[in-house]
């Protein structure tokens, strides 16, 4: 395998441009810095990686567990850049990133105990089962309430006598995608299929919070009326 030609230092964003050479920093770098530092990654704060809707600080977060991978990651691919430099020599090239390396069948096999274990001791706790029924169920109603209004609205759209109408509902949901709710004037190339407007849903519904689901869940089940706060 050769990494000088799996990987590449150039940049669609500048890709007339030559990679700068920078002692110390590579172009992999940036990459790494521009996603740690991106607003993105901070909104993985409110999503979490094992259990879902969690209500303390036993779980980690996506954002806490990318972190703690990124600096395991790191610790192994400088281990590895060691001794790529003292075997290869001048073969070696500083330029790739030290924290790409082959999968370790060793981890894979832990992972595998770690899940196991989990199934054993903590998903049979009362909470833990708990959670995870509230999970389901926000899950649940999001997709259907927002895949009903995409159907209708791909239905509408591919109806050229302009007789068929959303419900006023999947009117009212479909707005919460604001522009990227589909419509006339956003159509893609070929136009708006049931497929594409149901994909569009669902990045809205996968993209939320945890926060945000179960806020807008509640909303759509009437629990708005209870006076809960929005996130």
């Amino acid at each position: 395998m050769d990494w000088t030609k799996l990987l590449s230092e150039t940049r669609l964003c500048t890709e007339a441009e030559p990679s700068r050479i920078r002692p110390g920093r590579t172009e992999f770098d940036s990459d790494v810095d521009r996603i740690m530092f991106s607003s993105s990654f901070r909104r993985l704060a409110k999503k979490t990686q094992v259990h879902p809707l969690a209500a303390n600080d036993h779980v980690h977060t996506r954002l806490t567990h990318s972190l703690e991978v990124s600096r395991v990651g790191r610790t192994l691919g400088e281990a590895l850049a060691d001794t790529l430099i003292r075997d290869a020599g001048e073969k070696y090239n500083p330029t790739l990133p030290a924290g790409i390396i082959p999968d370790d069948v060793g981890n894979i096999l832990l992972i595998n105990e770690a899940k196991q274990l989990g199934r054993e001791k903590i998903y049979v706790d009362t909470k833990k089962v708990e959670i995870e029924i509230g999970a389901y169920s926000t899950t649940d109603t999001l997709l259907r309430e927002f895949c009903v209004a995409a159907l209708e609205r791909a239905k509408a759209l591919e109806d050229s006598s302009g007789e068929f109408k959303p419900s006023w509902k999947s009117q009212l949901v479909l707005r919460l995608l604001g522009d990227h709710a589909p419509s006339k004037d956003n159509k893609p190339p070929g136009g708006w299929t049931p497929y594409q407007c149901l994909r569009r849903a669902i990045d809205y519904v996968s993209g939320m919070t945890d926060n945000y689901a179960v806020y807008v869940a509640k909303q759509l089940q009437g629990g708005g009326f209870a006076g809960g706060q929005r996130p």
